[in-house]
Protein backbone atom coordinates (compact mmCIF):
# COMPACT_ATOMS: atom_id res chain seq x y z
CA UNK A 1 0.00 0.00 0.00
CA UNK A 2 2.85 2.07 1.18
CA UNK A 3 4.27 1.61 -2.38
CA UNK A 4 1.27 2.92 -4.28
CA UNK A 5 0.92 5.89 -2.23
CA UNK A 6 4.83 6.87 -3.14
CA UNK A 7 4.09 6.21 -6.59
CA UNK A 8 1.10 8.71 -6.61
CA UNK A 9 2.82 10.89 -4.48
CA UNK A 10 5.91 10.78 -6.72
CA UNK A 11 3.68 12.50 -9.63
CA UNK A 12 1.73 14.68 -7.42
CA UNK A 13 5.20 16.45 -6.13
CA UNK A 14 6.22 17.33 -10.00
CA UNK A 15 3.02 18.53 -10.70
CA UNK A 16 3.27 20.91 -7.81
CA UNK A 17 6.83 22.13 -8.34
CA UNK A 18 5.89 22.96 -12.30
CA UNK A 19 2.65 24.75 -10.97
CA UNK A 20 4.90 26.90 -9.09
CA UNK A 21 7.34 27.98 -11.38
CA UNK A 22 4.90 29.09 -13.98
CA UNK A 23 2.75 30.53 -11.33
CA UNK A 24 5.59 32.64 -10.24
CA UNK A 25 5.64 34.24 -13.87
CA UNK A 26 1.77 34.38 -13.95
CA UNK A 27 0.59 34.50 -10.41
CA UNK A 28 -0.42 38.52 -10.93
CA UNK A 29 -3.26 37.41 -13.19
CA UNK A 30 -3.31 33.80 -12.12
CA UNK A 31 -2.48 33.45 -8.45
CA UNK A 32 -4.75 30.16 -8.22
CA UNK A 33 -1.85 28.44 -9.97
CA UNK A 34 0.62 29.40 -7.61
CA UNK A 35 -1.44 28.39 -4.54
CA UNK A 36 -2.60 25.17 -5.88
CA UNK A 37 1.49 23.82 -6.41
CA UNK A 38 1.36 25.08 -2.92
CA UNK A 39 -0.61 23.51 -1.44
CA UNK A 40 0.31 19.92 -4.03
CA UNK A 41 3.78 20.45 -1.94
CA UNK A 42 2.71 20.93 1.00
CA UNK A 43 0.27 18.05 0.77
CA UNK A 44 3.57 15.84 -0.83
CA UNK A 45 5.74 17.13 2.34
CA UNK A 46 3.24 15.49 4.61
CA UNK A 47 2.44 12.58 3.00
CA UNK A 48 6.10 11.71 2.67
CA UNK A 49 6.26 11.87 6.42
CA UNK A 50 3.12 9.93 7.24
CA UNK A 51 4.55 7.16 4.94
CA UNK A 52 7.78 6.66 6.42
CA UNK A 53 9.86 8.68 4.31
CA UNK A 54 12.35 11.53 6.17
CA UNK A 55 12.60 14.92 3.99
CA UNK A 56 16.08 15.44 2.61
CA UNK A 57 16.64 17.95 4.98
CA UNK A 58 20.45 17.27 6.35
CA UNK A 59 22.04 17.79 2.75
CA UNK A 60 20.55 21.38 2.68
CA UNK A 61 20.38 22.45 6.52
CA UNK A 62 22.45 25.35 6.26
CA UNK A 63 20.55 26.53 3.27
CA UNK A 64 17.72 25.82 4.90
CA UNK A 65 18.66 27.83 8.25
CA UNK A 66 19.56 30.78 5.75
CA UNK A 67 16.00 31.02 4.73
CA UNK A 68 14.51 30.44 8.07
CA UNK A 69 16.32 33.11 9.43
CA UNK A 70 15.08 35.62 6.13
CA UNK A 71 11.60 35.00 7.58
CA UNK A 72 12.28 35.37 10.93
CA UNK A 73 14.01 38.69 9.71
CA UNK A 74 10.94 40.19 8.74
CA UNK A 75 8.78 38.62 11.53
CA UNK A 76 11.04 40.43 14.23
CA UNK A 77 10.51 43.73 11.69
CA UNK A 78 6.51 42.98 12.46
CA UNK A 79 6.91 42.68 15.99
CA UNK A 80 9.30 46.26 16.01
CA UNK A 81 6.53 47.66 15.07
CA UNK A 82 4.06 46.23 17.32
CA UNK A 83 1.53 49.23 17.10
CA UNK A 84 0.63 48.13 13.33
CA UNK A 85 1.19 44.76 14.24
CA UNK A 86 -1.72 43.23 12.03
CA UNK A 87 -1.11 45.45 9.37
CA UNK A 88 2.82 45.02 8.69
CA UNK A 89 2.03 41.02 9.61
CA UNK A 90 -0.30 41.33 6.33
CA UNK A 91 2.25 43.20 4.70
CA UNK A 92 4.36 40.29 5.91
CA UNK A 93 2.63 37.24 4.24
CA UNK A 94 4.26 36.85 0.44
CA UNK A 95 7.60 37.47 2.47
CA UNK A 96 7.07 33.90 3.63
CA UNK A 97 8.08 32.36 0.91
CA UNK A 98 11.64 33.09 1.48
CA UNK A 99 11.62 30.23 3.26
CA UNK A 100 8.32 28.20 2.38
CA UNK A 101 9.49 27.51 -1.76
CA UNK A 102 12.92 27.45 -0.55
CA UNK A 103 12.35 24.41 1.96
CA UNK A 104 9.75 22.51 -0.82
CA UNK A 105 12.16 22.55 -3.36
CA UNK A 106 14.81 21.22 -1.70
CA UNK A 107 14.13 18.78 0.68
CA UNK A 108 11.69 16.63 -0.74
CA UNK A 109 12.49 13.33 -2.46
CA UNK A 110 11.42 14.98 -5.68
CA UNK A 111 15.22 15.99 -6.82
CA UNK A 112 16.52 13.03 -5.78
CA UNK A 113 15.74 12.54 -9.41
CA UNK A 114 18.13 14.16 -11.90
CA UNK A 115 15.86 13.34 -14.23
CA UNK A 116 13.20 15.47 -12.65
CA UNK A 117 15.63 18.17 -11.72
CA UNK A 118 15.94 18.59 -15.96
CA UNK A 119 11.96 18.80 -15.53
CA UNK A 120 12.17 21.48 -13.42
CA UNK A 121 14.98 23.34 -15.62
CA UNK A 122 12.87 22.65 -18.37
CA UNK A 123 9.93 24.23 -17.60
CA UNK A 124 11.94 27.27 -16.14
CA UNK A 125 13.34 27.72 -19.35
CA UNK A 126 10.70 26.99 -21.15
CA UNK A 127 8.36 29.45 -19.41
CA UNK A 128 10.89 32.55 -19.95
CA UNK A 129 10.91 31.62 -23.28
CA UNK A 130 6.88 31.95 -24.13
CA UNK A 131 6.79 34.79 -22.45
CA UNK A 132 9.62 36.66 -23.98
CA UNK A 133 8.34 35.15 -27.61
CA UNK A 134 4.69 37.02 -26.72
CA UNK A 135 6.30 39.95 -25.75
CA UNK A 136 8.32 40.06 -29.02
CA UNK A 137 5.38 39.46 -31.12
CA UNK A 138 3.47 42.62 -28.99
CA UNK A 139 6.77 44.58 -29.70
CA UNK A 140 6.47 44.04 -33.77
CA UNK A 141 2.40 44.09 -33.69
CA UNK A 142 2.15 47.31 -31.76
CA UNK A 143 5.05 48.70 -34.02
CA UNK A 144 6.66 49.66 -30.76
CA UNK A 145 9.51 46.92 -31.47
CA UNK A 146 10.69 49.58 -34.43
CA UNK A 147 10.15 52.08 -32.85
CA UNK A 148 12.29 51.07 -29.38
CA UNK A 149 15.17 50.42 -32.38
CA UNK A 150 15.30 54.15 -33.74
CA UNK A 151 14.41 55.54 -30.35
CA UNK A 152 15.11 53.72 -27.64
CA UNK A 153 15.29 56.37 -24.84
CA UNK A 154 11.40 56.82 -25.72
CA UNK A 155 9.35 55.44 -23.10
CA UNK A 156 7.97 52.67 -25.23
CA UNK A 157 8.33 49.61 -22.75
CA UNK A 158 4.38 49.67 -21.47
CA UNK A 159 3.60 46.71 -18.97
CA UNK A 160 0.87 45.63 -21.51
CA UNK A 161 3.47 45.13 -23.85
CA UNK A 162 4.93 41.66 -21.46
CA UNK A 163 2.57 39.38 -20.82
CA UNK A 164 1.20 38.93 -17.07
CA UNK A 165 2.78 42.69 -16.22
CA UNK A 166 6.29 41.86 -15.99
CA UNK A 167 8.60 44.36 -16.11
CA UNK A 168 11.18 44.88 -18.40
CA UNK A 169 13.82 44.77 -15.98
CA UNK A 170 12.04 41.02 -14.40
CA UNK A 171 11.98 39.74 -18.28
CA UNK A 172 16.01 40.95 -18.74
CA UNK A 173 17.21 39.12 -15.41
CA UNK A 174 14.88 36.01 -16.18
CA UNK A 175 16.21 35.66 -19.45
CA UNK A 176 19.51 35.66 -17.99
CA UNK A 177 19.09 33.13 -15.68
CA UNK A 178 17.40 30.89 -18.11
CA UNK A 179 20.39 31.18 -20.04
CA UNK A 180 22.41 29.98 -17.40
CA UNK A 181 20.34 26.85 -16.54
CA UNK A 182 20.53 26.32 -20.40
CA UNK A 183 24.21 26.24 -20.56
CA UNK A 184 23.70 23.79 -17.31
CA UNK A 185 21.89 21.66 -19.69
CA UNK A 186 24.08 21.66 -22.64
CA UNK A 187 27.64 20.92 -20.68
CA UNK A 188 26.00 17.69 -19.51
CA UNK A 189 25.32 16.63 -23.31
CA UNK A 190 25.14 13.08 -22.10
CA UNK A 191 22.15 14.02 -20.62
CA UNK A 192 20.22 15.18 -23.28
CA UNK A 193 18.96 13.76 -26.79
CA UNK A 194 19.95 15.18 -29.85
CA UNK A 195 16.27 17.28 -29.90
CA UNK A 196 17.06 18.86 -26.53
CA UNK A 197 20.54 19.63 -27.55
CA UNK A 198 18.78 21.70 -30.91
CA UNK A 199 16.05 22.70 -29.06
CA UNK A 200 18.48 24.32 -26.32
CA UNK A 201 21.15 26.11 -28.70
CA UNK A 202 18.58 27.37 -30.18
CA UNK A 203 17.22 29.23 -27.19
CA UNK A 204 20.12 30.05 -26.13
CA UNK A 205 20.77 32.09 -29.91
CA UNK A 206 16.87 33.42 -28.65
CA UNK A 207 18.22 34.63 -25.34
CA UNK A 208 21.24 36.38 -26.95
CA UNK A 209 19.39 37.96 -29.38
CA UNK A 210 16.93 39.32 -26.94
CA UNK A 211 19.63 40.66 -24.02
CA UNK A 212 21.04 42.97 -27.50
CA UNK A 213 18.01 43.78 -29.40
CA UNK A 214 15.57 45.17 -26.69
CA UNK A 215 17.08 44.50 -22.96
CA UNK A 216 17.31 46.29 -20.38
CA UNK A 217 20.49 48.03 -19.47
CA UNK A 218 20.92 45.70 -16.28
CA UNK A 219 20.46 42.62 -18.08
CA UNK A 220 23.45 43.83 -20.84
CA UNK A 221 25.31 44.31 -17.86
CA UNK A 222 24.81 40.79 -15.97
CA UNK A 223 24.82 39.12 -19.42
CA UNK A 224 28.43 40.05 -19.73
CA UNK A 225 29.41 39.67 -15.81
CA UNK A 226 28.10 36.22 -16.57
CA UNK A 227 30.07 35.35 -20.05
CA UNK A 228 33.54 36.10 -18.23
CA UNK A 229 32.64 34.21 -15.08
CA UNK A 230 31.86 31.31 -17.23
CA UNK A 231 34.75 31.54 -19.64
CA UNK A 232 37.22 32.13 -16.60
CA UNK A 233 35.12 28.60 -14.76
CA UNK A 234 34.88 26.52 -18.27
CA UNK A 235 39.18 27.46 -18.89
CA UNK A 236 39.95 26.43 -15.37
CA UNK A 237 39.25 23.18 -16.15
CA UNK A 238 42.28 21.22 -16.16
CA UNK A 239 41.49 18.49 -19.18
CA UNK A 240 40.89 21.95 -21.35
CA UNK A 241 37.69 20.49 -22.66
CA UNK A 242 36.02 23.58 -23.44
CA UNK A 243 38.87 24.93 -24.96
CA UNK A 244 37.69 25.00 -28.41
CA UNK A 245 34.16 25.87 -27.32
CA UNK A 246 34.92 28.96 -25.07
CA UNK A 247 36.86 30.00 -27.93
CA UNK A 248 34.52 30.21 -30.17
CA UNK A 249 31.73 31.18 -28.52
CA UNK A 250 33.90 34.39 -27.70
CA UNK A 251 34.99 35.22 -30.99
CA UNK A 252 30.92 34.89 -31.82
CA UNK A 253 30.33 37.32 -29.12
CA UNK A 254 32.36 39.92 -29.92
CA UNK A 255 30.92 39.40 -33.66
CA UNK A 256 27.66 39.64 -32.29
CA UNK A 257 28.55 42.43 -29.71
CA UNK A 258 29.92 44.59 -32.77
CA UNK A 259 27.58 44.33 -35.44
CA UNK A 260 24.77 45.42 -32.82
CA UNK A 261 26.98 48.04 -32.05
CA UNK A 262 27.12 48.83 -35.85
CA UNK A 263 23.77 47.99 -36.99
CA UNK A 264 21.23 47.96 -34.09
CA UNK A 265 20.32 51.46 -32.94
CA UNK A 266 18.63 50.88 -29.98
CA UNK A 267 21.61 49.35 -28.63
CA UNK A 268 24.61 51.21 -29.83
CA UNK A 269 21.95 54.42 -28.18
CA UNK A 270 21.91 52.93 -24.59
CA UNK A 271 26.45 52.49 -24.96
CA UNK A 272 26.43 56.42 -25.81
CA UNK A 273 23.86 57.47 -23.60
CA UNK A 274 25.47 55.80 -20.50
CA UNK A 275 28.57 56.80 -21.56
CA UNK A 276 27.54 60.68 -22.11
CA UNK A 277 25.35 60.39 -18.34
CA UNK A 278 28.93 59.07 -16.91
CA UNK A 279 30.80 61.72 -18.16
CA UNK A 280 28.23 64.50 -17.07
CA UNK A 281 28.30 62.84 -13.55
CA UNK A 282 32.21 62.50 -12.75
CA UNK A 283 32.80 65.97 -14.27
CA UNK A 284 30.16 68.01 -12.50
CA UNK A 285 30.02 68.66 -8.92
CA UNK A 286 25.88 68.97 -9.03
CA UNK A 287 24.04 66.07 -10.32
CA UNK A 288 21.05 67.05 -12.56
CA UNK A 289 18.42 65.07 -14.08
CA UNK A 290 19.74 64.70 -17.59
CA UNK A 291 19.15 60.82 -17.82
CA UNK A 292 18.45 57.24 -16.13
CA UNK A 293 21.34 57.41 -14.45
CA UNK A 294 21.54 60.92 -13.10
CA UNK A 295 17.53 60.45 -12.00
CA UNK A 296 18.76 56.89 -9.92
CA UNK A 297 21.72 59.16 -8.08
CA UNK A 298 19.59 62.19 -7.20
CA UNK A 299 16.61 59.58 -5.89
CA UNK A 300 19.40 57.51 -3.90
CA UNK A 301 20.87 61.21 -2.78
CA UNK A 302 17.23 62.12 -1.80
CA UNK A 303 16.51 59.09 0.50
CA UNK A 304 19.57 59.41 2.78
CA UNK A 305 18.07 61.67 5.23
CA UNK A 306 15.58 59.51 5.39
CA UNK A 307 17.40 56.12 5.84
CA UNK A 308 19.37 58.47 8.95
CA UNK A 309 16.18 58.85 10.05
CA UNK A 310 15.06 55.47 10.42
CA UNK A 311 18.42 53.44 10.54
CA UNK A 312 17.90 51.23 13.27
CA UNK A 313 13.90 50.10 13.56
CA UNK A 314 12.53 51.31 10.06
CA UNK A 315 9.73 53.10 8.63
CA UNK A 316 7.81 49.15 8.60
CA UNK A 317 6.40 48.02 5.08
CA UNK A 318 2.91 49.60 5.31
CA UNK A 319 4.46 53.34 6.09
CA UNK A 320 7.26 53.11 3.54
CA UNK A 321 5.87 54.90 0.88
CA UNK A 322 3.98 57.54 2.63
CA UNK A 323 7.32 58.56 4.54
CA UNK A 324 9.14 58.53 1.59
CA UNK A 325 6.37 60.68 -0.11
CA UNK A 326 5.96 62.60 3.43
CA UNK A 327 9.42 63.88 2.94
CA UNK A 328 9.19 65.21 -0.59
CA UNK A 329 6.42 67.52 0.02
CA UNK A 330 8.92 68.35 2.91
CA UNK A 331 11.52 69.35 1.27
CA UNK A 332 9.19 70.77 -1.95
CA UNK A 333 11.33 67.90 -4.30
CA UNK A 334 9.85 68.27 -7.73
CA UNK A 335 8.65 65.41 -9.54
CA UNK A 336 11.50 65.61 -12.33
CA UNK A 337 14.30 64.57 -9.59
CA UNK A 338 11.64 62.82 -7.30
CA UNK A 339 11.91 58.43 -7.36
CA UNK A 340 11.84 55.96 -4.68
CA UNK A 341 15.35 54.74 -4.44
CA UNK A 342 16.32 51.72 -6.87
CA UNK A 343 18.58 50.04 -4.58
CA UNK A 344 17.29 47.66 -2.29
CA UNK A 345 19.49 47.64 0.14
CA UNK A 346 18.52 51.20 0.76
CA UNK A 347 14.91 50.44 0.70
CA UNK A 348 15.02 48.01 3.22
CA UNK A 349 17.29 49.70 4.99
CA UNK A 350 14.40 52.39 5.61
CA UNK A 351 11.52 49.75 6.05
CA UNK A 352 13.31 46.92 8.80
CA UNK A 353 16.77 49.44 9.52
CA UNK A 354 19.84 48.66 8.69
CA UNK A 355 20.86 46.09 11.53
CA UNK A 356 18.17 43.51 10.08
CA UNK A 357 18.93 44.71 6.61
CA UNK A 358 22.76 43.21 6.90
CA UNK A 359 21.75 40.07 8.47
CA UNK A 360 19.04 39.81 5.55
CA UNK A 361 21.87 40.14 2.55
CA UNK A 362 24.44 37.98 4.93
CA UNK A 363 22.17 35.06 4.48
CA UNK A 364 21.22 35.54 1.60
CA UNK A 365 24.80 35.84 0.40
CA UNK A 366 26.16 32.80 3.25
CA UNK A 367 23.25 30.30 0.31
CA UNK A 368 25.41 31.39 -2.58
CA UNK A 369 28.84 30.73 -0.58
CA UNK A 370 27.48 27.65 0.43
CA UNK A 371 25.99 26.67 -2.96
CA UNK A 372 29.17 27.11 -4.60
CA UNK A 373 30.70 23.56 -3.89
CA UNK A 374 27.81 22.11 -5.71
CA UNK A 375 27.88 23.94 -8.45
CA UNK A 376 30.14 27.05 -9.01
CA UNK A 377 28.42 27.56 -12.91
CA UNK A 378 24.79 27.94 -11.82
CA UNK A 379 25.26 29.44 -8.45
CA UNK A 380 27.16 32.19 -9.99
CA UNK A 381 24.45 31.99 -13.27
CA UNK A 382 21.61 32.96 -11.11
CA UNK A 383 23.20 35.19 -7.81
CA UNK A 384 24.99 37.58 -9.65
CA UNK A 385 22.23 38.65 -12.16
CA UNK A 386 20.08 38.99 -9.06
CA UNK A 387 22.50 40.99 -7.11
CA UNK A 388 23.29 43.51 -10.15
CA UNK A 389 19.27 43.39 -10.08
CA UNK A 390 19.06 44.31 -6.29
CA UNK A 391 21.65 47.06 -6.82
CA UNK A 392 19.49 48.65 -9.76
CA UNK A 393 15.87 48.13 -8.28
CA UNK A 394 13.81 47.32 -5.69
CA UNK A 395 12.24 44.38 -7.02
CA UNK A 396 11.18 42.46 -3.53
CA UNK A 397 8.49 45.08 -3.29
CA UNK A 398 7.04 43.92 -5.96
CA UNK A 399 5.64 40.12 -6.01
CA UNK A 400 6.09 38.60 -9.38
CA UNK A 401 10.17 39.80 -9.64
CA UNK A 402 10.30 39.10 -5.78
CA UNK A 403 9.02 35.10 -6.82
CA UNK A 404 11.04 35.06 -9.42
CA UNK A 405 13.84 35.21 -7.64
CA UNK A 406 13.00 33.10 -4.97
CA UNK A 407 12.07 30.31 -7.78
CA UNK A 408 15.64 31.03 -9.43
CA UNK A 409 17.41 30.47 -6.42
CA UNK A 410 15.45 27.29 -5.37
CA UNK A 411 16.04 25.95 -8.80
CA UNK A 412 19.58 26.52 -8.46
CA UNK A 413 20.13 25.33 -5.06
CA UNK A 414 18.95 22.11 -6.52
CA UNK A 415 21.44 21.90 -8.93
CA UNK A 416 24.18 19.16 -8.66
CA UNK A 417 27.64 18.90 -9.57
CA UNK A 418 28.32 17.80 -13.25
CA UNK A 419 29.77 14.57 -12.01
CA UNK A 420 26.40 13.51 -9.87
CA UNK A 421 24.66 13.84 -13.55
CA UNK A 422 26.88 10.54 -14.46
CA UNK A 423 24.87 8.78 -12.09
CA UNK A 424 21.57 9.77 -13.32
CA UNK A 425 18.79 7.44 -13.38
Amino acid sequence: MNKIFNEIINYISPLGIVLIIVGSFISEDHIAVLNIGFLLLIVCAIAYKLIGINLDINTYKYTIICFASIALIFFISALLHSYSFTNSFGALKHKALWFIIPFLFITLPYYKSLFNLKVSLWVYVITVFIITTIAFYHYARDGIFNNYLNYPWSNYFHVSTIPFRISHHTLSIANNISFTFLIYMLLNKYYLNNWEKIIIICIVIFNVFYIHLIGARVGHISFYILIICFVIYLLSDKDKKYFKIVTASLVLLLLLCTLSYCYINGFRSRINQTIVELKVILTTHQITNNGNISLRIISIKNSIPVLKEYILKGTSFEKYETTMEYYKIQNKISDIDWAYPPNQFIVYSIIIGMPLTVLFFGCLLITAIYRFKDNILVTLGTYLPIILYLNTEAPLETNMPFRMIIVSISIACACKKYELLKLAD
